[in-house]
This record gives structure tokens, C-alpha cells and sequence, in this order.
């Protein structure tokens, strides 16, 4: 039932993946497809000198979470719907 329904899942060092929930195993490792990484980059702005934070985004296709990495996991829509 959890199975194909698309997904954004979030890791420990700030990164997110959405993608379609292929399969995940009894270690909560999760195998995604269609995936897409969003990931923040830190800088410091030369014209204010404050801190910002860009999110990069890019399509990475088939990917394998590690379950031990996982902070968030949320159901963005349902694909079979």
C-alpha cells in the first residue's frame, strides 16, 4: 500500500529526495524512481554579508536511500490516483 505513491524524503545532512516509492526493506532503506535531489547551498552575500541559503535542485532518476539517513519521509500524492 505504500508502494507508489510519490514521496519527499528527507536525510541528515539537509538534502531531500522526491520520487515515486518503489520498495523499502525491514532496514527502512528506500528505493525511489523519477527521483529528484534538492539541496541547500550556503553562502555569504559579497554585497550585504549575510548569510543566504539556495536550493539547487537536480534530477538524479533511480535512487537508493539509506534507511539510517532518513529524518522526514512525507506522501506528496498518491501516483496510482
Amino acid at each position: 500500500a505504500a508502494c507508489g505513491i510519490v514521496r519527499q524524503v528527507g536525510i541528515n545532512d539537509g538534502r531531500e529526495f522526491s520520487g515515486l516509492l518503489v520498495c523499502f526493506d525491514g532496514d527502512c532503506n528506500l528505493i525511489l524512481r523519477h527521483c529528484s535531489e534538492t539541496r541547500p547551498i550556503h553562502y555569504t552575500s559579497a554585497a550585504s554579508g549575510q548569510s543566504v541559503i539556495n536550493l539547487e535542485r537536480r534530477q538524479l532518476g533511480l535512487v537508493l536511500v539509506p534507511g539510517k539517513a532518513v529524518t522526514s519521509c512525507t506522501m506528496l500524492s498518491d501516483a496510482a490516483a
